[in-house]
């Protein structure tokens, strides 16, 4: 199994860059499903995780940001390696990631507030992300 390194630097999706004592922006696609290489096992247990849109960023203390493209979008999702062997899996992902829409709520069953939308075609895959912050896919 084939590991990427860290490709894509900014806009250059195909730059390869040594980010070790930098602040750098480091852009992957997960599309490839292929587990994908962080530069450490401290950025991996120190940075902050976020989702934006479908894509997983994660924010290291020292400013690197490494943008992971269209991660949510993947069932199931890969996983982020290490360099030095250490293994983030999307259950841990998504553990580490706070929901998108933190404060805003959907209540199931009989309610009097007015239904915002009602999906009545799907392209692709669509997710709902409960008040708990499950993330889930609807059909």
């Amino acid at each position: 199994m084939a590991i990427p390194s860290h490709q894509g630097v900014g806009d250059n999706p195909g730059a390869s860059r040594d980010v070790s004592g930098t602040s750098a922006t480091i852009v992957v696609d997960a599309s490839s499903r292929a587990p994908l290489m962080l530069p450490s096992s401290k950025f991996a247990s120190d940075a902050e995780y976020l989702q934006q849109g479908d894509d997983l960023l994660l924010i290291g203390l020292d400013g690197t940001t490494v943008v992971v493209r269209d991660y949510f979008l993947l069932d199931p999702s890969p996983d982020l390696l290490t360099p030095q062997g250490g293994r983030v899996t999307p259950a841990i992902v998504d553990s580490f990631t706070p929901p998108e829409a933190v404060g805003q709520f959907a209540q199931a069953g009989e309610s009097t507030a007015t239904p915002i939308g009602q999906a009545t075609s799907i392209v692709g895959k669509v997710f709902v992300v409960r008040a708990s912050g499950v993330r889930e896919t609807i059909g």
